[in-house]
C-alpha cells in the first residue's frame, strides 16, 4: 500500500503502519501522549531495502 493510499489514516494521532511496498515501508509512531494538556510524539520512518532513510518527529500540541 502507498503513503497516498492511506488518506486520513496518516493524521498524526494514530499508529499507522501499512507494510512494505515494494522495497519502501513507511511507519508513523506514536512514542509519547500526554491526556492532561494535549501534547502527541511522534516518529514517521520511511526504510528502503532495510535501511531508514528517513525519520521526521513530530511534537504536537493542539490549541482548543
Amino acid at each position: 500500500m502507498k503513503v497516498s493510499e492511506l488518506g486520513n489514516s496518516t493524521r498524526l494521532d494514530a499508529n499507522s503502519n501499512p507494510g512494505p511496498d515494494g522495497e519502501w515501508e513507511y511507519s508513523y509512531t506514536i512514542i509519547h501522549q500526554e491526556s492532561d494538556i494535549p501534547v502527541i510524539v511522534g516518529l514517521e520512518s520511511i526504510t528502503y531495502k532495510g535501511i531508514r532513510v528517513h525519520l521526521h518527529p513530530f511534537i504536537l500540541s493542539a490549541v482548543k
